[in-house]
């Protein structure tokens, strides 16, 4: 059984909910983005699945940079940055016309950047709130909530665009504005993680 005394850390406690919000987007994105490109703009299958990997290795890449920027300065630059970047790349492909897949890609990359930024030293400041046995406590609640907000994400998404293509009666119309309905609905989720990152920050030492 999880400790309940997990659950009275405010730092640790927003901090997941960051790390949970940002699982959603990701995946949230991985669905839609693939799908919006190929029903939506009419890209093939290969150029598709290509769009989502300048962000993907964005986010390999930068999460040891981010867990480096943390050992050396402190939480609030990599952490800030993160949300930052996932907020500009999320407002981006809601309001920039998607018309390319190129620009699905190029929009996407930059909330990737913010996921390699965010999410490890997010976890890593949440669990250095909590005493040395309640860490193990703490992480098994982190890896849960980061496979909730997942599987919410993805289910999310899909739910908006199947309701869109049931409503228009044809599956690239629905695409179309179903698509549209999830990037704003991901984009809320993102307000989110810079709102739970800003709380736990508060906890941050100057």
């Amino acid at each position: 059984m999880v400790s309940p005394e997990v659950f009275s850390s405010t730092r640790f406690m927003a901090s997941v909910a960051a790390i949970a919000s940002t699982s959603m987007v990701c995946l949230g994105y991985a669905w839609l983005i693939p799908n919006y490109a190929q029903m939506a703009i009419g890209a093939g299958a290969k150029v598709s699945g290509l769009v989502m990997i300048p962000g993907c290795v964005a986010t390999m890449l930068l999460s040891p940079v981010a867990g480096r920027l943390l050992d050396r300065i402190g939480p609030r630059f990599p952490i800030a940055a993160g949300a930052t970047l996932m907020l500009i790349g999320a407002i981006l492909l809601c309001t920039r016309p998607l018309n390319g897949a190129w620009g699905l890609a190029v929009w996407y990359l930059l909330s990737g950047m913010g996921q390699g930024f965010l999410a490890s030293p997010s976890m890593t400041y949440g669990l250095s709130s909590l005493n040395d046995g309640l860490r193990a406590d703490g992480t098994s609640v982190c890896n849960a909530l980061q496979q909730l907000g997942g599987s919410i994400g993805v289910s999310s998404v899909a739910a908006a665009v199947g309701a869109a293509q049931i409503s228009a009666g044809d599956n690239t119309a629905g695409m179309i504005m179903g698509g549209q309905m999830a990037f704003v609905l991901l984009t809320l989720v993102v307000v989110g993680v810079a709102v739970f990152s800003t709380i736990a920050l508060r906890f941050a030492e100057p």
